[in-house]
């Protein structure tokens, strides 16, 4: 992206982005635009966690590829109803999902990727995530 790139977007600045500390130039317009509307059709405050951009350590390849954030909601706003985050994910255009719970908040995974992904993750106690699917083929559960 490019500064004059903000002017595209009404619920995200410049300043926001560099915050979390991620370089503007690493991360695509698409991705932010996709946030922004997510924002909007939400209508709730979405924020991206430090490092949740193309900084930090992530095992998807799309954060580093600027397509890819972490965020959390502004619990200020009210109880955070899932299926409608997961919705209003799919109706931007997100195709991977992840959702997290550390036992206190909950925070997403949001990402531009061709095929459609979607998890869950708990702490595993010693530091690191244990993962789920999100949505299970109920086949397999006979």
């Amino acid at each position: 992206m490019t500064p004059k790139d903000f002017k595209k977007i009404d619920n995200f600045d410049q300043e926001e982005i560099e915050n979390t500390g991620a370089n503007i130039k690493d991360v695509q317009l698409e991705l932010l635009l996709r946030y922004d509307n997510y924002r909007k059709l939400l209508g709730r405050r979405v924020y991206f966690l430090r490092n949740g951009l193309t900084t930090g350590s992530h095992d998807s390849e799309t954060h580093y590829l600027g397509l890819a954030g972490d965020s959390c909601l502004d619990p200020r706003d009210g109880p955070i109803d899932g299926n409608l985050c997961f919705k209003c994910a799919l109706e931007v255009g997100f195709k991977g999902y992840g959702v997290y719970y550390n036992g206190i908040a909950y925070s997403f995974h949001l990402d531009c990727r061709q095929n459609y992904g979607f998890w869950t993750g708990v702490p595993d106690g010693k530091g690191s995530w244990n993962f789920g699917t999100l949505i299970v083929d109920p086949k397999n559960l006979i």
